[in-house]
């Protein structure tokens, strides 16, 4: 497995488990409690922004993996020209 990809692989992973550990305690939250309107419009917004954050740092490492493989054939291309 390439390098980019058990980074990508791994970046995803974490991010997936972020977005699971700040669900859950929503979902606690929301079991326990009944929540008036107001509470869950809070509750949504905050989660929200937080899960969103999570996409921009995946995004983050999608463009990091593109990067690596545009240098990559960078390289091949300069490689397969001198030979």
């Amino acid at each position: 497995m390439d390098n980019a990809l058990k980074l990508f692989v791994a970046w995803g992973t974490v991010c997936l488990l972020l977005y699971g550990a700040y669900f859950a305690p929503a979902l606690s939250v929301a079991t326990r409690h009944s929540l008036t309107l107001w509470e869950w419009e809070y509750i949504c917004l905050f989660y929200f922004r937080l899960v969103n954050t999570c996409y921009l740092l995946l995004e983050g490492a999608m463009a990091i993996v593109v990067f690596l493989l545009w240098r990559n054939l960078r390289k091949e291309e300069a490689f397969d020209a001198h030979s």
